[in-house]
Parts: structure tokens; sequence; C-alpha cells
């Protein structure tokens, strides 16, 4: 170390020496370092930290190695990086200006809206005054005609005329001027567009530069892997969550469909049994067995026409029961879905309606009061069974939701990781571009 501490102090008169990079085991010809008589491993290679320590006139070496991907042109990919940058510091602020110009142009838009509408309505104001002129000027021809008065007349006409032609002037010029600011408004607004464009994918080829000189475990150094690696990690980090959050997001519109149908199905339930009770009162045990036109004997029309009015409650109450059976089951399949997408969901067996709750054929085969009867408990049953299975969606639908905002709030929070990872690399390959 002293007799190369001796050599060093001999070539302080030297120029002061580019430093190129250490990816090549050959060292420069303008190194302060005597060459060596072999080529430098780390190993033999001068004590750098005391040679920066007592030379502090030249630049101090990378006291470590930057290694370039393979098949990557350095220099022509640096000088594009530099280039990039440059673009990026001349459109700095472009996304500010682009919203500022957009609200602008909005602005001219509503202005131009406004003066149009003004324009309309004094277009239709002078129409109507030279309408008035007209009638007026062919008054001359009407019995008890007075040629002063009528004259007077006139003349007030052409002038409330000529002042809504004037007005409808001064309102063109106005649209016009506003329409010319409006349009370079959108000229300014697409201009800004075009160069927030052009900033984006002025970052994004950085980022690619980048990528290709250091990306992966062969490029960089060992603090740009280290970044890489955490950047990678909060990735698939960030991936993971967005899945889990996909799945039980899905599962959240079908539960909230599912409860959503049950509703249904109780509203439809309701009103069957309305039917149901219209169909007992008209039907049998105070109509006969008149139904489905059935009009045996006695009590046939008792309720005026109760037969009919029968017949129709009965086919209302199955048409609402059928319904209801198949909207059920719709709602039993949303919801089983969603149990497997969000297995931990709670009520997945109380949220089940049975199919023996609908029975609607008895009423179909043969109307009567026993039937009617029949049709009425299986309703009702229903409906209790509905309403239990109603509260039971309604409460996995809160536990699901609870559960969606919770990953929601921890993907978000994931992604923010992600952007500072992300940031932390770019910083880091920045830092080797200057040291490369």
């Amino acid at each position: 170390t002293t007799t190369s501490n001796e050599a060093i102090r001999q070539t302080k008169t030297t120029p002061q020496p580019s430093l190129m990079p250490l990816y090549t085991n050959q060292p420069p010809q303008d190194y302060p370092f005597p060459e060596p008589a072999e080529p430098w491993t780390e190993a033999s290679a001068p004590n750098i930290s005391e040679f920066a320590a007592e030379n502090t006139h030249y630049p101090a070496p990378v006291p470590h190695h930057v290694r370039v991907n393979r098949n990557a042109n350095l220099e022509d990919l640096r000088r594009e990086y530099y280039y990039m940058l440059s673009e990026i510091h001349r459109l700095q602020g472009a996304e500010l200006k682009a919203q500022q110009a957009n609200r602008d142009l909005e602005k001219a838009q509503r202005v131009v809206h406004t003066k149009a509408t003004k324009v309309s309505a004094a277009t239709e104001n002078l129409r109507t005054e030279r309408r008035k002129l007209d009638r007026t000027e062919k008054k001359k021809v009407q019995k008890n005609f007075r040629p002063a008065k009528h004259e007077q007349q006139v003349n007030l006409r052409r002038k409330l005329a000529s002042t809504a032609a004037g007005e409808l002037e001064v309102l063109n010029g106005e649209l016009q001027a506003e329409k010319h600011a409006r349009n370079q408004a959108k000229e300014s607004a697409n201009e800004l567009k075009r160069q927030l464009q052009r900033k984006t994918g002025c970052e994004k080829r950085r980022i690619d530069i980048l990528e290709t000189l250091f990306g992966g475990p062969d490029g960089g150094d060992d603090a740009e892997n280290r970044a890489e690696y955490t950047h990678r990690e909060a990735q698939l980090r960030v991936k993971e969550i967005q899945a889990h959050f996909s799945g039980h997001n899905r599962a959240l519109k079908l539960v909230k469909s599912s409860a959503e149908k049950l509703a249904k199905v109780h509203q439809l339930l309701q009103s069957a049994l309305s039917y149901n009770t219209l169909d007992l009162f008209t039907g049998g045990g105070f109509g006969g067995f008149g139904g489905y036109g059935y009009g045996y004997g006695y009590g046939y029309g008792g309720f005026g026409g109760g037969g009919l009015i029968s017949a129709y409650s009965g086919l209302q109450t199955n048409v609402n029961v059928s319904t209801a059976s198949q909207l059920a089951k719709s709602a039993a399949e949303d919801f089983q879905a969603a149990v497997a997408l969000s297995p931990n969901m709670p009520g997945a067996r109380e949220a089940q309606v049975q199919d023996s709750a609908f029975l609607g054929f008895a009423n179909i085969l043969f109307d009567n009061f026993f039937t009617d009867l029949i049709v009425r408990n299986q309703i009702q049953s229903g409906l209790k069974s509905v309403e239990a299975a109603h509260e039971a969606a309604q409460r996995s639908l809160e536990w699901q939701s609870d559960l969606v905002s919770t990953i929601k709030a921890e993907l978000s929070s994931n992604k923010s990781d992600e952007r500072q990872a992300f940031n932390a690399l770019l910083v880091e390959r920045d830092r080797l571009i200057r040291e490369a």
C-alpha cells in the first residue's frame, strides 16, 4: 500500500481522469493508479478508499461494481436516457396545465352555449317583430283606414324590428368572438394533452431504459438488487390482494343480488296471499265449487260473479307462487355461488328457502275451499321461510361488505407501498446510470 501511495503522489500533476465503468476488468489508460502487469481483480485492486481520502482533488472511483446486462448498448441508451430526462423536465407541469386548460375549455363552451341561446331568442324576436310589421302594413286595405295613425304604427313597428335586428347582429358578433375563444381554448387543451402524452411516453421510455440496463439479477449492484427484490415482492403482494379482492367483491354482488331477489319473493308471496284470501271469499265455501267455471248450484254469483273472481284470484295466486318459486331458486344459486367465492361467509344454510315452501299445484288441479286452504298454509309457510332466509342474507351481506371494505383498504395500502418501492428502485437505477 505504501508503494502504491508513493506512486500516486507522483501522478498528482496528471490531468483529471475520466471515470470509466468498472463492469469490465480492464482499467482505462488514464486511470491514476499505475497499470498492473495483469488485469485487476477485486482482491488485487488498490485501496480505493485510502486513495480517495488522500487525494481529494480526484473524483473518487466507484467503490463497487456496476453490472450492465448483456446485449445492452450502454452509451446509446445513456444518451437516450438523458434526452428523456430533458424532455420530462421541459414538460414539467404539463398535467396541471392540461387540467386548467380543460377547465377553461369547459367554461368557454358554457359561455358559447349561453350566447347561442340568446342569439336564438333574439332571432325569434326579430321574426315576431317582422310579422307584426307585415300585419300592420296590410291594415291600409281595411275599412276605417286612418293614414296618419297607420303611418305612426308602421314607423313604430319598423323601429322595433330595426332594434331587434341590431341586437341580433351584436349578439351574433359576440357569439363569433366566443366561438373563436373556445376554439383557441380547445387548441390549447389539445396541445397540452399532446405534451402530457409525450411526457408520459418519455417517463415510460426512461423506465424501460433503466430496466434494459440493470433489470434482473445480472444487472446493477447489490443495493439495486435489494431494491428490485423489494419491489418484486410488493408487486406480488398487490396481485395477490387484487385477486382476493376481486373474488370477494364478486361474492358481495352475488349476495346483494340474492337478498334483492328474496325481497322480491316476499312481495310476490304477500300478493299471492292477498289473492288467496280473495279466492276463499269468492270461491269455495261462499260461492260453491265455482273456481274455474264449475258453476254448480247455490252460491254462484253471491258476491257479484264470484265464480269468475275466484277463477281470476286463483290464477293470480298460482302465477305469483310459481314466479316466487323460480326467483327463490335463482336467489339460492346466487348465494351458493357467493359462498363458493367466500367460504367463511355466515348464514350459508339459513339463507336457503326450502322447495316445499311453495305448493301451488293444488289450486290448479281443483279449485275449492279445501285446496285454497292448503295453498294458503303453504304460502304462509313460504313467507316465514323467505323472511328467515332474507334476514340471513342481509347479515351475510353486511359481513361481506365489511370484509370487502377491509380488503380494499389493505389493497390501497399495499399499492402505496408498491409505488414507494418502485420509486426507491428508480432512485437506485438513476444512480447506477450516472456511475456506469
